[in-house]
């Protein structure tokens, strides 16, 4: 399956710029299977922490064929501790991957429920944080999404076979992709005496990781039509060797950004981040 990605940050974007534009309550939509009823769920807990996110903006307007379109875009990049950081091969089944080496801001946790997943946490120039968890289960979709978020909720501590701060060794990432998200799809609202359908949903994903930081991309658009109706010694070191799961996360908000699991298809130099 290789790489996948799903943002549902900017998902959510979009129907709350719907409710700012006065087109619709978020309240108001309808589900019509499991994958919408869990995205409203997510719109009617979570609200408040996606509108705190600095790097998301949307836009939303009508067209004369009865019909509304809206866009939500999360532009998230962020900086190394280092400044930036020392080339690294990455070796993986006697293949070699560029990557880089991190000496600032590296801690790694243990999960409850994720034993087997060591989480890298990097705190970056801006406080906010990258995380990473090695996950050899592929993963994509909301499955991968619901993935970080028992990640969120579950009990986490300093991982035992670690210290404190550690030095990480990462692989350069570099992805564009469309992820599917077109269960969005058919979900309904009603208002006025009539009937508004989502007819159309797309996402396109660019993600980039180097030496100097990382850059999510994350472009959603949605069409709307309007219708009638023992402990061993702790290591000094983690070496992200195995396809992993990361996600950004605000300082100031524990709402996962632009969710990625990135298998070693994408394992390649990235070019500079401005460029994305």
């Amino acid at each position: 399956m290789g790489t996948s990605a799903l943002d549902l940050a900017t998902i959510i974007k979009a129907f709350l710029v719907l409710e700012q534009e006065k087109f619709f309550p978020a309240q108001m939509w309808e589900a019509i299977n499991p994958s919408q009823v869990e995205v409203f769920e997510l719109l009617a807990t979570r609200r408040d922490e996606v509108a705190k996110l600095r790097d998301l903006v949307g836009s939303a307007k009508s067209h004369p064929d009865f019909s509304i379109s809206v866009i939500s875009v999360l532009d998230k990049t962020v900086r190394w501790l280092d400044g930036k950081a020392q080339q690294k091969t990455i070796k993986r089944e006697n293949k070699n991957y560029p990557g880089f080496k991190l000496k600032k801001g590296c801690s790694v946790y243990t999960v409850e429920g994720f034993e087997d997943s060591p989480l890298l946490e990097i705190v970056t120039k801006n406080g906010d944080r990258l995380c990473l968890m090695m996950h050899t289960d592929q993963l994509a979709g909301m499955e991968l999404v619901k993935t970080v978020f028992d990640v969120l909720k579950a009990k986490r501590k300093f991982h035992l076979e670690y210290e404190m701060s550690v030095e990480a060794s990462i692989p350069c990432v570099n992805f564009d992709l469309r992820p599917d998200i077109s269960f969005l799809v058919g979900a309904f609202a009603s208002k006025d005496g009539n009937n508004w359908t989502i007819s159309k949903a797309d996402q396109r994903f660019r993600f980039r990781m180097n030496e100097e930081g990382a850059r999510a991309l994350v472009e959603t658009s949605m069409m709307i039509l309007g219708c009638c109706i023992e402990r061993n010694p702790r290591k000094k070191k983690i070496v992200i060797d195995q396809p992993f799961i990361g996600w950004f996360m605000q300082s100031d908000c524990d709402f996962p950004m632009a969710v990625f699991y990135a298998d070693v298809d994408s394992w390649k130099d990235s070019g500079k981040l401005e460029n994305l």
